[in-house]
């Protein structure tokens, strides 16, 4: 019998995506990122191998095992290589937790004992996570109030708290000046989160040939998206992907992006 494995995560067109969700049930092995601890209906997961990950989180990803009553399920959480994507200090409060073997695997089974975790393992920070929501809320108050009533992104604006830029792989090649009707763009679309002054360094938006970037902006008199060639690179824009960062395997599987920037 052949293995099904299919790799589900944020970096995969609309259209494919909704293909993989939908063909979850029928895998037998899934590759995913974060967008499989909630919002994905999956069948009983026999096996998990997990990261390590936050308290809350883990419990999102083990909630997959033994989900009805009478299931089982076996789980192996592991060193994570890095932080990414979670602040260090989260992870800190990890290692611990195996000792705490009785009380996880009640958190998983009670909602009451899951709280009792989760709080558990951020008491002893919560004064600098404080001190830290304080600041970014100020921030975001000072930007909301310098901006308020535009509708489009200041061109000269470059960093701003939670943003992205949407990508757009397109099935035919295309130059500046061209125009792109809306129905080219549905299901073939996906959103990267936005890296501030690191995005000089997104090549899989710069043509080779001039390592400019080709963006997509709506024109109302011709009511499609006109593509321009720009130098720079704006959150909240829709920008061409080149097809040579979105990857396929043998026979097309599509991998997605898998790549951000030239030292990613």
């Amino acid at each position: 019998t052949e293995i099904k494995i299919e790799l589900i995560h944020s970096r995969l067109v609309e259209k494919t995506r909704i293909e993989r969700e939908n063909s979850l049930s029928s895998a037998h092995i899934v590759v995913a990122t974060q967008v499989a601890e909630s919002g994905l209906d999956m069948e009983n997961v026999q096996l998990l191998i997990s990261e390590e990950a936050p308290p809350d989180v883990l419990i999102q990803r083990l909630g997959r095992c033994a989900r009805r009553e009478y299931e089982t399920g076996t789980a192996y959480i592991i060193k994570a290589r890095s932080d990414t994507p979670y602040p260090p200090i989260l992870l800190e409060r990890v290692e611990d937790l195996h000792s705490r073997k009785k009380a996880f695997e009640e958190a998983l089974f009670m909602l009451d004992k899951a709280r009792d975790l989760i709080d558990s393992r951020y008491d002893k920070w919560e004064p600098k996570v404080s001190k830290k929501l304080e600041d970014d809320l100020e921030n975001l108050v000072k930007y909301i109030e310098g901006q308020l009533g535009l509708v489009r992104v200041p061109k000269h604006q470059y960093v701003r708290p939670n943003l992205y830029i949407t990508l757009a792989l397109l099935e035919k090649e295309v130059k500046p000046n061209d125009h792109i009707k809306t129905e080219e763009l549905i299901e073939k679309t996906f959103n990267v989160e936005w890296r501030g002054k690191e995005a000089r360094n997104y090549a899989f938006l710069k043509r080779l040939e001039d390592k400019r970037v080709l963006e997509l902006e709506w024109d109302p008199e011709e009511s499609m998206y006109l593509v321009r060639s720009v130098d720079r690179i704006h959150p909240l824009s829709i920008y061409v992907l080149d097809p040579d960062y979105y990857e396929k395997y043998k026979d097309g599987y599509e991998l997605g992006l898998v790549k951000l920037g030239e030292t990613d």
